[in-house]
């Protein structure tokens, strides 16, 4: 009785783990929530998209993902699955960090002035404004790079300068004037808890203690749902002003006001059981696909040298995943296929699912590596590193261009990585 105790402890203590819970959090907020709450409005949120789709097969489908991953992640770490030792940390230098914090906030006012938070969907087309955008967007991929070494930090109980503490003031309000969508506006005020942490104000981000507190709970429940509305107002207001958004909002009724996230969270679902019927083997989608991100390296690489070049109609994955799934899209909008749909990107079913499987275990691997230490993460920690994992693992074929937000993110991800040494918890269960 003892023996199996203590083999169920095991168990249970491997899906403690940081990357399991994380991948969890994914496929439940965008997966499976969708799955669920459909019935309530009898998938009538959908109707945005192209056609009907097999919610069985969709079913099965992220059930069996899920699976191969769970199989794949715990015999990485029984086998230790590119346990890199070598400590490398790049973002550690404090005094260059304050004073590129200083120019990420004189670009993000700089930015916000000239485009606007509806630059996404109205704004001039990169190349015309590249001078300004392109350091941006640099900066913002590096500083939530910075954002994952502090979090990991304070898990390890590592103590912070004053240098560090200005740092982190300038990056989360660099990044919430610089938002132009919800994701934006939700990591820069996870960013102002991680200032408050590293501050002496504990609570927000990890727990204090093994112990279940109700004050704590609710503490986290009010978090969430002041970063929850904020960005979902900012996702309104990026295409339809503030102040419509505020009213639109205070309008509406509660269950059509749950329409509207739903909708959104419900593009990546959408996109998997679309691509489950129709692009397993279709390899016209998949060389489209990889002919868009090769357009897209290019396009950044003429943006360097000041060149000004004209898109066609498919100018990225994600461009080429919003033509496919949604029956009216803007003249630049796109939408990531998310991390399940991405292995549909390339070719040789089932061989693309393996491969692609084994590189979301590595990528949740590491973010778990990072932020492993003796304190307990909370909810709002898993969020911002799942908007991390996001800028990786959502439009798959993109991190294959070194000039993509994933690229650059996963170059990170590896000095992330370098930066630490894998956390050794003492605590051992006897079988």
């Amino acid at each position: 009785m003892l023996t199996l105790t203590s083999i169920f402890l095991v168990i249970l203590k491997k899906f403690m783990k940081i990357g399991l819970k994380l991948f969890l959090i994914y496929i439940g907020i965008y997966y499976v929530l969708p799955l669920l709450l459909g019935p309530i409005y009898d998938f009538s949120y959908m109707d945005i998209f192209i056609g009907e789709v097999s919610h069985s097969n969709a079913s099965i489908g992220i059930a069996l993902f899920s699976f191969i991953f769970l199989l794949i992640y715990l015999c990485g770490e029984r086998v230790n699955f590119l346990n890199l030792e070598k400590k490398i940390n790049i973002f550690g230098f404090e005094k260059v960090n304050l004073l590129l914090s200083m120019i990420f906030l004189f670009l993000a006012f700089y930015f916000q002035y000239k485009h606007g938070i509806s630059y996404r969907q109205k704004g001039r087309p990169i190349s015309e404004v590249a001078n300004v955008i392109m350091p941006l967007m640099i900066l913002r991929l590096y500083f939530n790079a910075v954002g994952i070494s502090y979090v990991g930090r304070l898990a390890r109980k590592d103590r912070f300068s004053r240098f560090e503490s200005n740092t982190l003031f300038l990056i989360a309000l660099s990044l919430t004037v610089s938002s132009t969508s919800a994701y934006g506006v939700v990591r820069g005020l996870i960013f102002f808890f991680i200032f408050l942490e590293v501050k002496g104000l504990r609570g927000f981000l990890f727990c204090r203690s093994n112990k279940v507190s109700l004050i704590g709970q609710l503490k986290s429940v009010i978090f969430l749902f002041a970063v929850g509305v904020s960005g979902f107002l900012m996702g309104l207001a990026n295409k339809w002003g503030i102040e419509r958004a505020i009213e639109s909002t205070l309008d509406l009724p509660f269950k059509k006001f749950l329409v509207i996230p739903l909708r959104r969270l419900s593009y990546h679902y959408y996109s998997f059981a679309h691509s489950v019927e129709n692009n397993l083997l279709n390899l016209d989608f998949q060389n489209l696909g990889l002919d868009s991100s090769l357009d897209m390296l290019w396009s950044r690489a003429m943006f360097l040298f000041g060149a000004k070049i004209s898109k066609g109609e498919v100018w990225s994955p994600s461009r080429l995943n919003i033509i496919t799934i949604l029956n009216d899209y803007g003249p630049r909008t796109g939408a990531s296929p998310g991390m399940l749909s991405s292995a549909n990107f390339f070719p040789l079913f089932p061989i693309n699912y393996i491969l692609w499987i084994v590189f979301l275990s590595i990528v949740f691997h590491f973010l778990s590596t990072v932020v492993s230490g003796e304190r307990k993460p909370k909810f709002l920690t898993f969020i911002l590193l799942l908007l991390y994992a996001q800028s990786i693992v959502d439009s798959s074929i993109e991190f294959l261009n070194p000039m993509s937000n994933a690229g650059i993110s996963l170059l990170f991800l590896l000095f992330l990585r370098l930066s630490v040494r894998p956390y050794k918890n003492t605590v051992n269960v006897r079988i």
